[in-house]
């Protein structure tokens, strides 16, 4: 049997603030039969996903490691529409229904052959978040219409809405980072100077992708350091929080080389211009996730764990 079910949006992108009425058509080659309703549900939520592993002993004393992974949604809008029939009766009540239908009972309708027109309006939260694609993480706007058909195949259609970010306004300011923090070095990083300070300063905290950062790299050590190069990239750092359990994705730019003479003095500073590459999603602060951005620099030190200085940054959309 042939169906196909239309969703006729407008536009696939939407503003905050607006409602929009959206035609939903549903064509059938022939009649459609133990309908029980149409449904349609217009979803706006944060997504995101950490692994985690879980470590199992079988009766035997051998254990087992997996790895699993917890997703959590935090809602930003959820609207529900009936277009046809009444609600649904929930897993049990569907579960009854189906068995009245065995015998000839059970509440559902016959849709005939041809054309079937719906409509929904949905409205976006003045305050919704936008759309954000990440790696383990996203904020997603979809309208899923559904045919709930009794003791057959559910037909379903899912169209997928942009919200557009808002022009970006802010005022930058310089950022400054120092090295090492307040933990000091380790042990290993001592190898590098025991007395040996960072500092990176970037002239602004707030960036559009494309656009270049002026850097300036310091260090006091009190004596020469050698090393094979010195070198600075872009980074995006995924945070997420699903169900008690916490990960990460870091997505990183090229690494570009700064210096790379094989000894510093023991007073140094260097300026060197940074281009910000869109690697990955835009800063955000979110309920179950953030992404955050930095300019890291590293320096390449033989015989010694690379010390690694990093300044935060804002990377918004225009």
């Amino acid at each position: 049997m042939g169906h196909q079910i239309h969703i006729l949006a407008p536009s696939e992108y939407l503003e905050r603030g607006e409602t929009i009425e959206i035609p939903i058509v549903i064509e059938l080659d022939e009649p459609m039969s133990r309908v029980r309703n149409i449904t349609a549900k217009f979803h706006g939520a944060e997504r995101a996903e950490a692994d985690y592993t879980v470590t199992t002993t079988d009766s035997d004393g051998k254990s087992r490691t997996e790895t699993r992974t917890a997703i959590e949604y935090h809602d930003i809008v959820v609207s529900d529409f009936m277009l046809l029939g009444p609600p649904s009766k929930g897993f049990f009540g569907g579960l009854m229904d189906s068995m009245a239908t065995l015998v000839g009972g059970g509440s559902s309708t016959r849709l005939d052959a041809g054309r079937h027109e719906f409509s929904v309006a949905v409205t976006i939260p003045h305050d919704a978040p936008p759309t954000l694609d990440g790696q383990k993480c996203r904020v997603f706007y979809t309208l899923t219409v559904t045919i709930d058909r009794a003791l057959a195949f559910d037909p379903k259609e899912e169209f997928a809405f942009r919200v557009v970010p808002r022009p970006a306004a802010f005022e930058a300011q310089p950022v400054v980072a120092k090295y090492p923090g307040p933990q000091g070095h380790g042990f290993w990083e001592s190898m590098f100077g025991k007395q040996a300070h960072l500092t990176l300063v970037v002239d602004k905290d707030t960036v559009i992708p494309g656009e270049e950062l002026q850097c300036m790299l310091g260090l006091e050590a009190g004596k020469p350091i050698k090393v094979k190069r010195v070198e600075a990239r872009v980074v995006c750092c995924e945070s997420t929080r699903a169900h008690g359990h916490t990960d990460a994705y870091t997505h990183t730019g090229d690494w570009i080389q700064i210096y790379g003479r094989d000894e510093l003095p023991g007073e140094f500073s260097h300026r060197f211009t940074m281009p910000v590459e869109f690697v990955g999603p835009p800063s955000t602060m979110a309920h179950v996730f953030d992404v955050d951005w930095f300019v890291e620099v590293n320096f390449d030190v033989p015989w010694a764990a690379d010390p690694k200085i990093k300044a935060p940054l804002r990377v918004v959309l225009p």
